[in-house]
């Protein structure tokens, strides 16, 4: 039977004055089958990104082949309460953008997608000791697709970083 999803914190044991990470569990919300369902249909648009890393391990193996001049500068970016800090239309826009780039057909028509997304995106009630309370802001960290609509939106920003920058870089 569905139930609201209940917020609890993870402690960050890495941090200094180990903050509490916040997470919602989606788990029997009445959204969590169709977010897990679009998060199947939407990850193929990340699968193959070159720039997408799936861990330390994996970034360290790829940064050792890759030859770096003198003159260019390595940069990485880390985001802050990644989740949490996505807008909305921006995670929307951005997965409107990869799905019209992709070249291969998806399960679904795109409006369908979109229509669906919104509805998982901007259903962000959860429960916290017994109250009520609704996420203004953000992809809700415990959704399914809140992952993979990080990923894409974080591809989208470094896709139009990197077509604003001058030069050529290194390929890896």
């Amino acid at each position: 039977m569905p139930q609201p999803p209940k917020l609890y914190g993870l402690p960050k044991l890495h941090k200094p004055g180990i903050p509490m990470r916040p997470i919602v569990s989606f788990c029997w919300s009445p959204t969590y089958q169709l977010s897990k369902y679009l998060t199947t249909i939407l990850q193929p648009l990340t699968d193959k990104s070159r720039r997408k890393l799936q861990s330390t391990e994996n970034f360290i193996d790829a940064i050792k082949t890759v030859q770096i001049p003198d003159d260019y500068k390595l940069v990485s970016f880390d985001m802050k309460s990644l989740f949490t800090s996505i807008p909305l239309q921006l995670g929307l826009q951005s997965t409107k953008t990869a799905i019209q780039q992709f070249t291969t057909e998806l399960q679904l028509p795109t409006e369908d997608i979109m229509d669906l997304l919104n509805l998982c995106l901007t259903s962000t009630c959860f429960q916290y000791n017994g109250k009520h309370y609704k996420q203004l802001h953000g992809t809700a960290m415990g959704s399914p697709v809140s992952v993979v609509v990080a990923e894409i939106v974080m591809l989208y920003i470094t896709n139009l970083l990197t077509t604003t920058l001058t030069g050529t870089l290194p390929n890896a």
